[in-house]
């Protein structure tokens, strides 16, 4: 920012901004038509006394051959080159030339490398700040929640009127971005420069954006990239009406918060993205199998949903019911009816998600697992069976340890061939589950079969008759009624 600021006489004090290439300095005089851009009211300065002008990207004063002339730093000149701080007599006033000049600095030379920060090494408070900013890298705070942190220890730090982190996109267009002050805006030409110089600026003179920002009445900015590797994250840029509010050591420790940030965001979302998958994880794992939480956790964390997706495959399911429950539920208590299927529905749980089942659905009393879906496996319908087996083992030893009044035996009908399955419902709402008439047959079976026992279907006996024994039943009508199928009973091994 440039400007000059005026030391008049009787220790009266204006600024000046220095927006326009030349600027005129001299006694105004109305009647004969001579006006200055700067007046200074005082006998012993001419009409026309000098000017400053821009040569480039320098200033420079001339005399315009005024009677008593002008000197900068209290040596006469006709004309010379101002630098920041030079000191302009001009009659009894003196004019200080303010120009500060734009400064980069690299941040790959400000890394942070240690986690602990020496608080022995100096008592500048930013040293504290940054210390606290590591420490806060450790905790599971959401990205927003992080920024806006971090934000309010910039401004804390370095105390701008305002200030905005903006994360980019891979057009370095603005996704997110946090604000602090009022009427926050931000310069596009220097937040533009930081990311294609990948350095931190301190706005200065020499930059053609100053000139909007003083004209918003903005003069001092600096900026930050916040770097990762090779790649632009986004941006801190603070800014503020003073001239001369920032210096080169308020630019480092900008620099050092944007570095530390650079790190931050890939922890935190790091830090989120466990969290977020934590908690689904959670709640999955209490219907589905390990294999299948996996597959919907994959699909949820790299895509933001469930895909709504359903295939063709060949797979085998499973039906089990609890005979006569409805007579059973009527003569307990509700809650006794609650923890009674708790405690059995736990148990074949565990059965399906041991054979790496999937369990579709629970329906009062029965329950439906699904075998080769959605990874398949060319085993499905000898796990099946095998999952049915121990299902029925299970039951009994856990209604052996119940009084006789809570006594109950269960079906189980079992099918193989080619479902749809997939996730089905909406975004809000949805479960994993299958249909076609396999599943339709299965449930057909389980209602058919004798307490206590097993049927099977014909293509199911047959994909595990090597390994299991089985006692032909009949035939059933499919629900078409286009053809029929036959049935099996299983055969408990023996011991």
């Amino acid at each position: 920012m440039v400007r000059l600021v005026i030391k008049r006489q009787k220790g009266k004090t204006e600024v000046f901004d220095l927006l326009e290439k030349e600027t005129l300095i001299g006694r105004n005089d109305p009647p004969k038509g001579i006006f200055n851009d700067i007046n200074l009211a005082d006998t012993t300065v001419s009409r026309r006394h000098a000017r400053i002008f821009q040569d480039g990207h320098a200033y420079c004063i001339e005399d315009l051959g005024s009677a008593n002339g002008i000197a900068v730093n209290e040596r006469a000149v006709s004309k010379a080159r101002l630098a920041h701080g030079d000191h302009i007599l001009i009659g009894n006033n003196t004019l200080v030339f303010e120009c500060q000049e734009s400064i980069q600095v690299n941040p790959l030379d400000f890394i942070i490398r240690g986690r602990e920060l020496d608080h022995h090494k100096t008592l500048d408070s930013n040293y504290i700040i940054l210390h606290r900013l590591s420490e806060m890298l450790t905790s599971e705070t959401s990205p927003p929640d992080f920024l806006d942190a971090v934000m309010n220890m910039v401004m804390e730090s370095i105390r701008a009127a305002r200030g905005v982190m903006m994360l980019t996109d891979s057009q370095g267009k603005p996704r997110l971005t946090i604000t602090k002050g009022k009427d926050v805006f931000f310069s596009e030409e220097v937040v533009r420069q930081v990311i294609n110089d990948r350095k931190s600026l301190l706005v200065g003179c020499d930059l053609d954006a100053s000139r909007t920002m003083i004209m918003r009445g903005v003069q001092s900015a600096i900026c930050a990239p916040l770097l990762k590797d090779e790649e632009v994250l986004g941006v801190i840029y603070l800014e503020d009406p003073l001239p001369g509010r920032f210096d080169d050591g308020n630019l480092i420790v900008l620099t050092l918060f944007a570095n530390q940030v650079s790190t931050g965001i890939e922890k935190v979302d790091l830090n989120e993205r466990l969290h977020r998958e934590s908690i689904l994880r959670s709640n999955l794992e209490r219907f589905l199998s390990p294999r299948v939480v996996e597959l919907v956790t994959r699909d949820c964390i790299d895509r933001g949903h469930i895909l709504l997706r359903s295939e063709r495959l060949e797979a085998t399911v499973l039906f089990s019911d609890i005979q006569g429950f409805t007579r059973l539920s009527e003569k307990l208590d509700p809650q006794e009816v609650a923890d009674l299927l708790t405690g059995y529905f736990s148990r074949m749980t565990e059965v399906v998600f041991g054979a790496e089942g999937t369990l579709d659905k629970f329906m009062g009393d029965g329950l439906v697992a699904i075998f080769g879906a959605p990874f398949p496996y060319p085993d499905h319908s000898r796990r099946a069976v095998g999952a049915g087996l121990e299902m029925l083992k299970l039951q009994k030893e856990f209604v052996t340890k119940l009084p006789e009044s809570k006594r109950f035996a269960i079906r189980i009908g079992i099918n193989t061939g080619e479902i749809v399955a997939g996730y089905m419902g909406s975004p809000k709402r949805m479960e994993y589950t299958a249909i076609g008439a396999v599943v339709n047959i299965a449930n057909r079976l389980q209602t058919m079969a004798k307490p206590g026992t097993i049927y099977l279907g014909g293509d199911t006996y047959r994909a595990v008759s090597q390994q299991y024994a089985a006692e032909f039943v009949g035939k059933m009508e499919i629900p078409k009624g286009t053809q029929e199928i036959e049935i099996y009973q299983l055969h408990p091994p023996q011991n």
